[in-house]
């Protein structure tokens, strides 16, 4: 394996601290969770673990197996094919990736409800893509 594990490895504990800013905001009661600025954070901090996981993605297959992945989505498929990632997770990925490209985007579809609703739920798989490569990496003997 030529995977920079270095590099993959700060951007799993960007995952990770992501994360915890995520249980951090929906620890938060009333009117801290309306503060604008706090709404603003949680945007951010959902695009930033998801662009650490693709980010992981793309450089899993490009130095693990020389493939050019056409899109996250791809890379994320690829990687399961292989059993970096395990497959019973995939579709909340790549849901995860959805909901950053709706965000970057600016056309987040989905009443803000059910985006909270989906983040709050979303947060253990931020974990299990962690503990997957890391797991990973381990057989690996990295």
């Amino acid at each position: 394996m030529s995977a920079d594990v270095g590099r993959v490895q700060a951007r799993l504990a960007d995952i990770a601290e992501q994360a915890a800013a995520l249980r951090g905001y929906f620890a938060g009661v009333g009117d801290e969770q309306a503060d604008p600025l706090r709404r603003s954070g949680l945007r951010y901090a959902v695009q930033t673990a998801a662009e650490a996981i693709m980010d992981v993605a793309y450089h899993l297959c490009a130095r693990g197996w020389s493939h050019a992945p056409s899109d996250a989505h791809d890379a994320l498929d690829f990687l399961a094919a292989r059993g970096v990632l395990p497959q019973a997770r995939l579709a909340a990925w790549h849901g995860l990736i959805g909901t950053r490209n709706r965000l970057v985007h600016g056309y987040l579809d989905a009443s803000e409800a059910r985006f909270l609703r989906d983040v709050e739920a979303g947060i253990a798989d931020l974990d299990a893509f962690i503990a997957a490569v890391q797991g990973w990496l381990a057989v690996q003997g990295a």
